[in-house]
């Protein structure tokens, strides 16, 4: 198995917005991450075997960046993917000069807290009903964690 984790441009922005569709119930549409291309920000794809297994996107001012959104689809999650993508993220950061890591999460998204904590990421705080709800009506509050590089 070959995973590679590059650098994606607008050229692979429809399947980015097929692949938030299919792992999300909210997902970011085409427009919003070409927006987000166009504001500078970094959009890290990982391949495997030459597909598209998933995606984060990261923003940055001046020495603090914001995971933004990051997606492994379906097929592809339980692999250690995110993980993968995650630190090589955290790397380039690094590599740029960012010295803390910003991000949110759904607090009813175990796996992801587990993942986060597990690379270093602290809890900073809570957003009281932040997300529409993954099932039925309502809101989701989300988690604030950090991770200092």
């Amino acid at each position: 198995m070959s995973i590679v984790i590059r650098a994606l441009d607008s050229s692979a922005l429809p399947q980015v917005a097929a692949g938030a569709a299919q792992t999300f119930r909210h997902p970011w549409s085409a427009a919003a991450f070409a927006d987000s291309l166009n504001c500078g920000y970094c959009l890290l794809g990982i391949e495997v075997d030459q597909q598209l297994a998933g995606h984060a996107l990261f923003s940055q001012v001046l020495d603090e960046a914001e995971l933004q959104t990051i997606a492994i689809y379906p097929q592809w999650q339980r692999r250690g993917l995110a993980r993968l993508l995650l630190r090589q993220g955290i790397e380039q950061l690094r590599q740029q000069g960012v010295v803390r890591l910003l991000l949110d999460v759904r607090a009813g998204n175990h796996a992801a807290i587990s993942l986060y904590e597990s690379l270093g990421f602290v809890l900073d705080g809570r957003r009281k009903g932040y997300y529409p709800a993954e099932e039925g009506d309502g809101v989701e509050d989300a988690l604030l964690m950090s991770l200092m590089l």
